[in-house]
């Protein structure tokens, strides 16, 4: 934002791929004064909304630049956040989003600098991976204009951790209808909870099949078969969603292929619901055929009874 300031800070990439803040001197400068300006300890000021860059010159004489761009920033989010309860050894990929001030969030993970204030307790790598080393606590930094934090919290061996998570929820879901999803989290103490749900980031792989709000609410578009993503807590899993025409198909047991559910009209002219089996329709080869020719026709109590 123009007339806004900002924090730069130099970061050194270790051998062992840690990243930490850089402790030598630092000489500042930019491309263009009039467009972002910076003063002797890294302090950026926005003056107009064009692109200068910044280059940091460290005591060995290696440089480092970025390029600055005055936009409205609101302020800088990093997810998921805090993380706590996982077990040394376990690794988190964090994301950092720009907000603006029309409240769209923008991924600048790559953009943004990130640092850890104890690296013997949590480590942060270039790719942005984090490593929980031992007990304790410690907080993951991350800056773009703004400066955003994570909490990290270890337990020790004996306190329960989260041991993974799952989540739950209708299988197949009819076109139109809309189903509730949730994330379980299981405990190494064997208990298992319902995850907060305004801490669970969802997503799909095709939204014309099924999309998923932020609460988890999942409605299905047209027939077809999505992957859900789950992230909760640094963690992340996924589920098989079938979304199901109503008016085809019905149910698959085994060996029977799939069924297509049909009002139809008995000898006596009464209605009855009858129900039609062919090969799976997601088999490449699959090809639809007129209801009645060669198609098989059963009473629903002979599907069950495996006939």
């Amino acid at each position: 934002m123009v007339n806004s300031t900002g924090q730069l800070s130099v970061v050194e990439n270790m051998s062992d791929e840690t990243v930490r803040p850089y402790e030598g001197t630092i000489i500042w400068s930019s491309s263009d004064d009039s467009i972002v300006s910076v003063d002797k300890n890294g302090r950026l000021t926005l003056n107009s909304k064009e692109t200068s860059t910044v280059t940091a010159t460290v005591e060995n004489g290696k440089t480092a630049q970025c390029a600055v761009t005055a936009f409205d920033l609101y302020g800088l989010e990093i997810d998921p956040s805090p993380v706590s309860s996982l077990p040394v050894g376990t690794t988190v990929q964090l994301h950092a989003y720009a907000i603006a001030t029309d409240g769209t969030r923008t991924d600048v993970t790559d953009q943004a600098q990130w640092f850890s204030n104890k690296e013997d307790i949590a480590t942060v790598t270039a790719e942005v991976l984090v490593t929980l080393k031992k007990q304790g606590k410690a907080r993951i930094t991350a800056e773009y204009g703004f400066s955003a934090f994570c909490s990290i919290s270890v337990p020790n061996a004996s306190s329960p951790y989260i041991q993974s998570i799952g989540i739950t929820g209708a299988d197949t879901i009819s076109v139109g209808k809309t189903e509730q999803m949730s994330v379980a989290v299981h405990w190494s103490s064997g208990s298992t909870e319902t995850a907060d749900r305004t801490k669970v980031t969802w997503s799909v792989s095709d939204t014309t099949i099924g999309s998923i709000d932020s609460s988890g609410y999942f409605t299905g578009n047209k027939a077809g078969r999505v992957t859900l993503t789950a992230s909760y807590n640094g963690l992340t899993v996924t589920k098989t969603v079938t979304v199901a025409d109503d008016t085809k198909l019905f149910q698959t047991p085994a060996g029977a292929g799939t069924i297509y559910k049909k009002t139809d009209t008995d000898s006596s002219g009464a209605q009855a619901v009858r129900y039609w089996i062919y090969p799976d329709p997601y088999n490449p080869n699959y090809v639809v055929m007129p209801e009645n020719d060669g198609s098989k026709w059963v009473e629903i109590t002979e599907l069950l009874n495996g006939q």
